[in-house]
């Protein structure tokens, strides 16, 4: 979860904020605590393979 995150060269706060993740949820996945499962997980994969296409899909979303 935390290379996925870094891949994108955001913080926890901006990449939670950017990809619709609460901050607490993020941070529980990076540390270990909990694991992303079912749509969280693919939606993860995604973002991983192509994050700037998500990140257009979600601006242009909110832009309309």
């Amino acid at each position: 979860m935390k290379a996925i995150r870094e891949k994108t060269r955001l913080t926890q706060e901006r990449f939670a904020e950017t990809y619709g993740f609460s901050l607490s949820t993020l941070k529980k996945w990076e540390s270990g605590n909990r694991q992303p499962e079912g749509p969280a997980k693919a939606y993860l994969m995604v973002i991983n393979e192509s994050p700037n296409v998500v990140k257009k899909a979600l601006e242009s979303i909110t832009a309309a």
